[in-house]
Order: C-alpha cells, then structure tokens, then sequence
C-alpha cells in the first residue's frame, strides 16, 4: 500500500531518502509543467525543478504537512521562473544594445573605408601612366620588384625610384586637404581592420615620414 505524502515527510524528515524519492515522483513533473507555464522553456523548467528538489533535500526538517510541502515547492518555483525571466530580459536588452552599438560601428567603418579608398584611388588616378602601374603591380598584386622591373623591361633600381616617387605624390595628394581629419579616419580605419596594406603605408608614411 502506498504511503501518503505526510507519511513520506515524517519519513523524509527523518533523512529517508526513500521518501524523497518518492516525494520527487510525486510532484516533479507537476512542478515542471507549473514552472514551464512561467518561462516556457523545457530546459529551463527542468534545471528550475532540479534545483528546486535539491533545495527541498537540504531543507528536510521544515515539512509538517502536504499543504506545507507544496506551498514551498510552488512559491519556490515561481520565483525562480521570474528571477529567470528579469535575467533573460535584461540580457535581452543587453543583446540589443551591443547590436546596435556593432551596427554603429560597422555604419562609421564603412563610411570610413569609403572614404580612405576614394582618396586613395584618385590620387593613383592622378600618376603618370607608368607610376600608375608600377603601384597597382607592388601594392595590389603582390609582385615584386624585380617581377615588375621584368614585365615593365626596367630596372630594380627603376622601380624602386618610381615607388618612392609616386608614394611620395599619393601622400601629398591625400594629405593636403583636410590632413588631421584624413589622418585620422587612416587611424580608425587600421584600428577597425584594413584590408589594403597599401593605406597603412600611407598612414605610416604621413606619421613618420620618408
């Protein structure tokens, strides 16, 4: 014959661990369907629940009745359901602000690589058509002096000169105009994540020169 629910306490009371057992069959998976109604989350019900027995475990002695038993167990659950709940909002809220401070950031570092790359490309535009290509061969392709001095049919040395040269025309055609506000959009720009080596040497030549 099955024992009644004060009779497991007065059992459990005494540290029966049988009876606790019996207690979690009991009233688990009702405690879990009240808690899930609160959060509706089944994880989240069923680590509340554990914790609830676990608590209910240590606090063995505090049980007189069934009345007594499941008042805690509810109030107890309740709670926890909305300490969850205040968490998950305020993280939510969290969540959507660093959204929409990383949107911020993405929106200003578009505008400045936007604004780096115009610059930068009018004042290659604005080469002598061998400079020009000289650049393009180093900084955007990859290839090495003597690969281009091979190509172009010059020198190393030639190469080497036309670079030093046409940097020299790029930075004063960037930095002229507008010279701290451009240094420091170069600035951002590094910080954020440059995807051109060709405008951190720019950056670096207007810093600390030739």
């Amino acid at each position: 014959m099955a024992l009644s629910v004060d009779e497991l306490l007065a059992q459990f009371r005494e540290g029966s661990e049988t009876a606790f057992k019996e207690l979690y069959n009991i009233y688990f998976y009702r405690m879990y369907c009240f808690t899930k109604s609160y959060v509706n989350d089944t994880m989240v019900a069923e680590d509340i629940v554990a914790e609830l027995f676990v608590k209910l475990w240590k606090m063995n002695k505090n049980f007189e009745s069934k009345a007594n038993l499941e008042a805690f167990l509810h109030i107890a659950a309740r709670n926890a359901a909305f300490n969850h709940l205040d968490m998950y909002k305020r993280r939510s809220v969290r969540e959507k602000e660093l959204l929409r401070k990383m949107n911020s950031v993405a929106q200003v570092n578009a505008e400045i690589e936007s604004e780096v790359v115009t610059r930068v490309r009018r004042a290659i535009d604005a080469l002598s058509a061998k400079s020009k290509q000289v650049v393009l061969l180093s900084y955007f392709e990859g290839y090495s002096n003597g690969e281009i001095a091979a190509m172009m049919n010059i020198t190393d040395k030639t190469v080497r000169n036309i670079k030093v040269l046409a940097l020299k025309k790029i930075k004063l055609d960037i930095f002229n105009k507008d010279a701290l506000m451009l240094a420091s959009l170069v600035f951002v720009y590094i910080l954020l994540g440059v995807r051109s080596l060709f405008v951190v040497w720019i950056a670096w030549l207007n810093c600390y020169g030739w």
